[in-house]
């Protein structure tokens, strides 16, 4: 089906710009030249400008699936395990890992995408790494 295609794309999408940002959040102002703040500058507004983009297009996406293939179902709800809505920029905490998922620890996190689709969504821990999680084990704080 067409519309989990666009789904996965844009899954893709906002994760390699999610790359990109903690790349640049993790750069220190006056570590860099001089000569290359205003790039740097440059950059962070980009960034930022393209995340706007990105939730335009997200939101045009799901209008034209709604419209022209009525056998798109929507977008699944995405609630924690309290029933409590998720949405990008929430934070959330992470449960101790079962023997299936990648991450070592329980934790706190920001949600940084929900275009996925299907239950889960990606969350970035404190030390900049990116877990997809399914939405119901998650708490939102």
């Amino acid at each position: 089906m067409h519309a989990k295609r666009i789904r996965l794309l844009l899954h893709a999408m906002s994760n390699k710009l999610v790359a990109v940002d903690a790349c640049i959040q993790q750069l220190r102002p006056e570590d860099i030249p001089e000569a290359s703040r205003d790039s740097y500058r440059d950059l962070q507004t980009g960034v930022e400008s393209i995340k706007g983009i990105l939730h335009e297009a997200r939101e045009a996406v799901l209008e034209v699936l709604h419209k022209h293939y009525p056998e798109y179902p929507g977008e699944p709800p995405l609630v924690d395990k309290n029933n409590q809505a998720l949405k990008m920029g929430d934070l959330v905490g992470v449960p101790s890992p079962e023997t299936a998922d990648m991450w070592s620890n329980e934790f706190v996190g920001t949600i940084i995408s929900t275009t996925r689709g299907d239950g889960l969504i990606c969350v970035r821990d404190q030390d900049d790494d990116c877990w997809d999680i399914e939405a119901s084990k998650v708490t939102r704080q």
